[in-house]
């Protein structure tokens, strides 16, 4: 039977968690002279970015947040962030064995674009949801949205995430969670809602070959 595993985007399949907290605290300390320890930055990520913004500032302007948006997605992509090693290689493992992917992510619909044309990764993947797209993780629509353009039960999908956003939204939607512990998580982050953690990409792409 064929199965679907919808991925999550930043510190699960792109090494982009460290760069998110730099280009964040950047942009705070430019605009409004102030920082974020690195914990409380990895919590947001996953969030789409208005939602992560005020969590993380506590401001609510629209001005603000354009302003603080505008200089992050500069910096941001003054070095974008690269695939983990060995993920490439997974996915095209997963796809030659009859897996359906897709991805579900806190990016907006124009960043998860430029990353899958930077490394020609759109081609493994059947269908994406953007947190411009739909309502920000932990709700379920994502999941929910995916399931239903590509036909799926829920029974037959696996959500892989590196935090408890990914963790709670594949709760949310009644789906099987891998949970990715070299990314903005640690195992000791997630609860025990999931198949199995994973420290490294290899080891994520064997289990899900074995066993998704």
């Amino acid at each position: 039977m064929n199965k679907l595993i919808i991925f999550d985007w930043d510190g699960t399949i792109v090494d982009s968690t460290s760069h998110i907290v730099q280009s964040i605290n950047k942009a705070c300390y430019t605009l409004y002279n102030q920082t974020f320890e690195e914990k409380k930055i990895k919590s947001v990520i996953g969030l789409s970015l208005p939602v992560a913004f005020k969590n993380l500032t506590g401001l609510e302007s629209q001005t603000e947040f354009n302003e603080f948006a505008d200089l992050y997605k500069k910096l941001y992509i003054i070095e974008r962030p690269r695939p983990f090693d060995g993920v490439v290689l997974g996915l095209d493992r997963l796809k030659k064995n009859n897996f359906t992917l897709a991805v579900a992510t806190g990016k907006s619909r124009r960043g998860l674009d430029n990353d899958f044309t930077a490394y020609d990764l759109g081609k493994y993947f059947s269908d994406s949801k953007t947190a411009d797209e739909c309502f920000s993780k932990p709700h379920p629509q994502m999941i929910e949205e995916i399931c239903a353009n590509l036909m799926f039960d829920r029974t037959s999908v696996t959500m892989v995430g590196d935090s408890l956003m990914d963790q709670n939204m594949a709760k949310n939607g009644h789906v099987n969670f891998v949970g990715i512990n070299y990314g903005a998580s640690s195992q000791g982050d997630f609860d025990d809602y999931g198949n199995f953690f994973a420290d490294s990409p290899i080891l994520l792409f064997d289990w899900l070959l074995n066993n998704a």
